[in-house]
């Protein structure tokens, strides 16, 4: 990778850092971020090609606008479109996405919110807040408090729900990226209804959890010889669980509800 195609490089990454801040169209955000990476692993030197008026290379997923740009950066060193995005935000606004764990968006919520834009800026920022149950405060002046959101983008944290915000690293684990993420409804198959020997079934709430870890069984699930026995609950899982049936449709008064060895798969 020749050196004289890095600063091509940097630039746009660059543009790509700032036109996120700006909350700019994800796909023109990730159209100069794979340019940056093409050029940054292209194996000849750019600039001695247009010099030598040799015509700029198709490169993979760099369009005519995109090469434009390539081309004025070789042989000026500029970019006009680099140029208005470093007058339309601070020119040091991307010195805080040096700071690990710290996104564009994350620091475009500490510039438009508290005005921080280096590194030095947020350690002071930091400093100087106050954060309780009314919210985020600096100097006794009010910074955010209306919602959860609010409050953790003025300290430049993404929202954490009530269930990860136990203290329990999850700001450790935001700094690294490992924050996981919440199952939301969204996220569910179905509805597994069981009974464990607690109430009326057969198997305690222990041998109910080795039986869903184990391998799916190839043999065949057995059924209920009773009459209009109800039929297992069934899962989209893989696992086998065992379940309550019964000789008639549960009611809690029901006494004659005969637990059996039904299975589902």
């Amino acid at each position: 990778m020749p050196f004289q195609n890095l600063p091509i490089a940097a630039a746009l990454k660059e543009i790509a850092d700032r036109l996120e801040i700006q909350d700019a169209n994800p796909f023109r955000v990730r159209a100069h971020r794979n340019a940056a990476r093409t050029v940054g692993e292209f194996q000849r030197d750019l600039m001695s090609m247009l010099e030598g008026f040799e015509a700029l290379p198709r490169l993979p997923g760099i369009g005519a606008v995109l090469a434009g740009k390539i081309g004025e950066l070789a042989l000026t060193g500029h970019c006009a479109l680099l140029d208005h995005l470093r007058t339309a935000m601070p020119a040091s606004i991307t010195e805080l996405l040096k700071v690990p764990g710290l996104g564009p968006r994350r620091a475009r919520a500490l510039w438009h919110d508290l005005g921080v834009q280096t590194p030095a800026q947020l350690l002071r920022a930091a400093r100087d807040l106050k954060i309780n149950e009314y919210g985020v405060f600096r100097c006794a002046k009010p910074i955010a408090g209306a919602t959860e959101e609010a409050v953790y983008a003025a300290v430049g944290l993404p929202y954490i729900s009530p269930e990860l915000g136990a203290v329990r690293g999850e700001i450790e684990a935001i700094r690294h990226g490992r924050l996981p993420e919440l199952i939301a409804f969204g996220d569910l198959k179905g509805d597994l209804h069981v009974h464990t020997d607690a109430t009326d079934g057969r198997n305690s709430l222990g041998e109910m959890a080795e039986a869903a870890r184990a391998p799916r069984s190839t043999a065949s699930t057995p059924r209920c010889a009773a009459s209009g026995c109800c039929a297992a609950s069934r899962s989209t899982s893989s696992t086998i669980v065992r379940s309550t049936c019964r000789t008639r449709p549960w009611h809690p008064s029901a006494s004659s509800s005969q637990p059996c060895a039904a299975a589902s798969t």
